[in-house]
């Protein structure tokens, strides 16, 4: 039995008029390759296509390589992190106001003053295995 042919409205055959239906066939492996594409671009294939036809897909590739550069320093900004996170520094309070003194091997007077200063402080420190084998 055939469908009944269903009446339009106006503005169904406007939009219609406006938005043509466009189809066409690809390999298998061409599609995978699009739909791989277009899910790193966050966009619909339509949108990907009608992008495409405008021009700016270019930009996205670079928008795509941007974010792969920023990859890239996340991954070093994190590597530094934790070099900086090893570095040695003593937080101790200010003896006048409280607030926190940072002190670390970048200040001038590291070696003439801060390092004897902290190894006579804590000379007799030690490791609990260390003093286990005493």
């Amino acid at each position: 039995m055939a469908k009944k042919k269903q009446k339009l409205f106006p503005s169904q055959i406007r939009y219609r008029e406006k938005n043509p239906v466009i189809s066409f066939r690809l390999k298998k492996e061409e599609k995978e390759k699009l739909d791989e594409i277009v899910k790193d671009t966050n966009t619909s294939v339509s949108e990907w296509v009608s992008d495409f036809v405008r021009g700016k897909v270019e930009k996205e590739d670079e928008k795509l390589r941007l974010l792969e550069r920023n990859m890239v320093l996340e991954k070093a900004n994190g590597i530094l992190r934790t070099k900086i996170k090893n570095v040695i520094r003593f937080k101790v309070p200010c003896s006048l106001c409280g607030n926190d003194l940072i002190l670390e091997p970048s200040d001038e007077n590291w070696k003439s003053e801060i390092y004897p200063t902290l190894k006579k402080a804590f000379e007799d420190w030690h490791h609990v295995d260390c003093a286990n084998e005493s």
